[in-house]
């Protein structure tokens, strides 16, 4: 470990590498400026770097520790030698030592609370620390944590944070005594999504009643209902990862309520992972099995996921609906996605615990739209917000506008002249495929993925209430704003109550208060446009 030394002249030296009787010493915890504004090791043994910003942040420390009586000080961009990936490693490894061995820490980290000893903190709590952490490689999320546990681990940089997160987890594992038969499980079909941004307020209010551990009295249920193409499936995804990096030893099981046989499979392969007896067999009650292992106390802490369940039927439709096999147990909870507010709050019998998940803030699109997009593709601002505001931001609608975009290396503004020429553009435009890995494969053969999801809601909405299907047939040829209720044929009062409020639990339409007017998702208007000419995955 080398030291910085104020000297009397108010300069600064670095001392030799010191092993043993090292002398009282502070030191600094920073956030890093750009790199060639840090003063690095050999500026400070060349005597270089005074006109660099983070010589401000050196000479604040050599003057703090002065006034603390203390000779000596250390900070990292420039007591370590980078140049050697031997004293790099030793110094990722001890680094947690030399701030604990510190006589004074100046440190300021606005996302950890303070006034607590680390060992209050749990696991999942010391994980979160690096959530939203920017480090100039995404490794160092994870390396940086090496100490915060008090394990060490060789350093790779190169492998990716998800590798690295992997190992660290390994290394926590074997420092708690679990061995490699750990009953641990993460069955989640998708990687996780590094495009995902945004939806912060829903993913707080997710993880703070979400996790097995929030309520300890009983098996919590929540919900996120919304109209199709908003992002359901992903703020799940992106809460399953979350939840296993808050929680080692829980356990994630993803379900697709796509339809009979997809609920089958999957619980079929969580019977598989948890070992249980007569899954395998032809005659096999694979449900029941399921439902009855994950029941028991010794299943351990569990998060189930059931994504797309927007079949009424399948769930709640008599004997063998999937509502007689959800497991209970005091250890677990449940997270079911859903277009339908009617399912939603079925499954949770509660409002308070249904997420309604609508269209994403401009700046949450903007940052979505921008991924897949080089600068010179986004250089108009104002052509950006009009193309947001036709794709009403909705997550789906500009995933698949950016793909064409890049693939067809356009510029923004040449996409909103094609998308603004005609509605038969527009029909075009939202049927043009596109590859993506965080889609289940049914809907990846699907064409039209837009126009598809709401012809899906569509057939659904067609089986409970064909009245409601003639409205929208009806209202897609109108226009999307003030449709009077007046032009709708209603035969029957009752009849008609219920079909539109079939199409509101879709989120196909809004009513408007005090008044006899209905508005059409501009969307969904150009989707049933279509519709004659789609056949959508499932049926």
């Amino acid at each position: 470990m080398r030291l910085l030394q104020r000297q009397g002249d108010g300069s600064v030296t670095l001392t030799k590498d010191l092993t043993v009787s090292l002398p009282p010493y502070a030191i600094l915890s920073h956030t890093w400026g750009d790199d060639d504004q840090e003063v690095k090791y050999d500026d400070v043994t060349k005597s270089l770097g005074q006109h660099k910003d983070g010589y401000r942040k050196m000479k604040f420390c050599a003057k703090q520790a002065s006034a603390d009586g203390l000779q000596y000080f250390w900070v990292d961009s420039c007591c370590i030698n980078k140049s050697s990936s031997a004293e790099l490693q030793e110094a990722i490894t001890s680094m947690f030592r030399w701030y604990q061995n510190a006589s004074k820490c100046y440190v300021y980290l606005p996302d950890v609370s303070t006034g607590r000893p680390l060992s209050e903190f749990s696991i999942g709590e010391r994980m979160l620390w690096s959530r939203g952490r920017e480090t100039k490689r995404k490794e160092g999320k994870a390396y940086s944590l090496l100490g915060v546990f008090g394990v060490s681990t060789y350093v790779n940089y190169g492998e990716g944070e998800e590798h690295a997160m992997n190992r660290l987890r390994e290394e926590i594992d074997k420092c708690l005594g679990f061995g490699p038969d750990r009953k641990t499980h993460f069955m989640v079909p998708f990687g996780r999504n590094e495009g995902f941004v945004g939806r912060d307020h829903i993913l707080q209010h997710l993880l703070t009643r979400i996790p097995p551990s929030a309520n300890k009295d009983d098996c919590q249920r929540m919900a996120i209902e919304g109209l199709g193409g908003v992002g359901k499936t992903q703020i799940a995804l992106e809460a399953a990862y979350r939840v296993r990096e808050m929680d080692l030893d829980c356990s994630v099981f993803w379900v697709p309520a796509i339809n009979a046989a997809s609920l089958e499979n999957s619980y079929r392969e969580i019977g598989q992972k948890l070992q249980v007896q007569g899954i395998n067999m032809d005659n096999a009650d694979v449900k029941t099995l399921v439902k009855r292992a994950l029941s028991q106390e010794n299943a351990g802490k569990w998060f189930l996921i059931i994504d797309n369940a927007d079949d009424l039927e399948l769930l709640f439709g008599g004997p063998q609906s999937l509502s007689d096999y959800l497991p209970i147990s005091r250890n677990g909870s449940i997270l079911l996605t859903t277009r339908d507010h009617r399912t939603a709050f079925r499954f949770t019998t509660r409002q308070a615990d249904i997420i309604t998940t609508i269209e994403m803030s401009e700046a949450e699109a903007l940052a979505m739209l921008q991924n897949d997009l080089s600068e010179s593709q986004v250089q108009s601002k104002q052509d950006t917000k009009r193309l947001l505001e036709a794709l009403a931001y909705l997550p789906l609608a500009i995933r698949q506008a950016s793909a064409y975009i890049a693939t067809e290396q356009l510029s923004i503004s040449e996409y909103l002249n094609l998308y603004r020429t005609s509605d038969a553009d527009m029909i075009d435009l939202l049927s043009e495929h596109f590859e993506d890995r965080h889609r289940y494969q049914e809907a990846k053969r699907t064409q039209n993925p837009i126009a598809t999801t709401w012809l899906i809601s569509f057939n659904q909405i067609t089986k409970s209430s064909p009245v409601a299907a003639s409205y929208v047939k009806s209202m897609c040829f109108l226009a999307e704003k003030d449709i009077p209720k007046s032009l709708l044929p209603i035969d029957s009062k009752k009849e008609a109550s219920k079909a539109l409020s079939s199409l509101k639990a879709y989120a196909f339409i809004t009513e408007h208060k005090g008044s006899d007017s209905l508005d059409i998702h501009r969307l969904v208007r150009l989707a049933m446009q279509i519709a004659p000419t789609q056949r959508p995955y499932g049926n």
